[in-house]
């Protein structure tokens, strides 16, 4: 078997993962369906490379995989594109993946939960296929690249076309998850057991509040904001509480949110003239069991074009609940969301939009030329260090200020912030 590093980065053979072999590939692609008497990995190629500086806690690598597959005597060659997410080995970064049970939900969404929502949806294609390959810290996916599909940029954020098809796929994980639950209520509130209560409260809520002083105090530097770094000021008290009350159980509706959607984990396909004909959504690490308006935010504020978001969030909401209840329907669900239950969950999870713009969006929103690298900036995280100016630095990103000065007066308006 030949190992070959692709053109585009620069490996040395030393620097290879310890992973990286045959005997690893024909382990999890003997067991992934092929359906052979015998498979060979005749030969590897790794075409890229993501480190931890870019996708936060993983290494990922795109791979080229040449396979002899020989059954009832007969072999042929097939060719297998694949992205492999090992985790990063970094104590900080592991201790932050571990303390969250990253691994264990995203093992569980891809290995149960998705083959469930498949068997129980026809036509759920939401994900990439994925191989089992028992090591708990290395995750392989198709390359839906070779597919056609793509990732849009993160900056520009999505038009109107865009965010219309990807609420209509969100819809669909929203709609199915209901009915898994009926199944599996066990199954489905354990994967969605929320992220931030499997931390220990008390350094939770210091942490939030720590982020929070930071922030305000670099809304003073702007020129002009003076009155909304008051408004933020004045949550202080009482924003942690607030926080944790959008994550309670809602009485109209809960489902199993992705937790993360934001432009880098959706795919996008096209047709021949450029229109978007399908989403795939990845990384399923941090689902919540809750309000289906927390994703309905996240995704809101961290992908969608400022003037798409402002102008026509409800005709994106619409497209939402009519696909959502749509497929309730044919799923046997006899629960439904009106209009105006959906617009008191996204009044009621208002308070959510201050966390995604606080500790979220400047990790979205960072300089590409500056990109925060977690496992070299753990001191963002030490709230023992009151004077932590790191943290402040954070929000200094050009694309994060200029984004931010418009979403404050939004919220202002909509009487988030007062």
């Amino acid at each position: 078997m030949n190992n070959k590093l692709g053109d585009q980065i620069n490996m040395s053979k030393e620097s290879l993962p310890s992973w990286f072999g045959d005997d690893f590939m024909e382990s999890f692609l003997t067991e992934s369906g092929t359906k052979a008497d015998e498979t060979k990995v005749v030969n590897l190629e790794i075409k890229s490379r993501l480190g931890v500086e870019k996708t936060h806690f993983s290494n990922i690598y795109r791979v080229k995989a040449e396979l002899n597959l020989t059954k009832n005597g007969e072999t042929k060659t097939v060719i297998k594109y694949l992205v492999i997410k090992e985790r990063s080995s970094d104590k900080f970064i592991r201790d932050v993946v571990e303390g969250g049970k990253l691994v264990e939900k995203e093992y569980l969404m891809y290995k149960e939960i998705l083959p469930l929502m498949k068997k129980t949806m026809n036509n759920f294609y939401i994900s990439p296929k994925y191989y089992d390959t028992k090591l708990p810290n290395i995750f392989v996916l198709e390359d839906l690249n070779e597919r056609g599909y793509s990732m849009c940029d993160r900056l520009k954020g999505l038009d109107f076309d865009h965010s219309a098809k990807f609420m209509e796929a969100l819809a669909s994980f929203h709609a199915v998850s209901v009915a898994i639950h009926k199944q599996n209520p066990i199954m489905i509130m354990s994967i969605g057991e929320e992220y931030l209560h499997t931390l220990e409260e008390s350094h939770n809520d210091d942490f939030v509040s720590s982020w929070v002083t930071k922030f305000y105090k670099a809304v003073e530097t702007w020129d002009g904001y003076e009155r909304y770094s008051k408004m933020i000021h004045d949550l202080i008290t009482t924003f942690p509480d607030r926080l944790h009350e959008v994550f309670t159980l809602r009485k109209h509706l809960n489902v199993l949110n992705h937790g993360d959607t934001w432009t880098n984990n959706i795919l996008f396909k096209y047709n021949p003239i450029g229109e978007v004909m399908d989403v795939k959504l990845l990384d399923y690490q941090v689902c919540r069991y809750a309000s289906p308006a927390l994703d309905l935010q996240y995704f809101t504020w961290t992908s969608i074009q400022e003037d798409v978001r402002i102008h026509k969030i409800k005709q994106l909401y619409s497209i939402y609940l009519k696909s959502l209840n749509s497929h309730l329907e044919h799923l046997g669900c006899e629960e439904r969301l009106t209009e105006s239950e959906l617009q008191n969950e996204i009044d009621f999870t208002g308070i959510f939009i201050i966390y995604i713009i606080i500790f979220v969006l400047p990790f979205i929103l960072n300089d590409p030329d500056n990109i925060i690298r977690l496992e070299e900036n753990d001191y963002l995280f030490n709230i023992k260090n009151k004077e932590n100016d790191h943290i402040t630095n954070i929000f200094k990103s050009k694309y994060f200020v200029s984004t931010v000065k418009s979403m404050l007066k939004e919220l202002e308006s909509k009487g988030i912030i007062k």
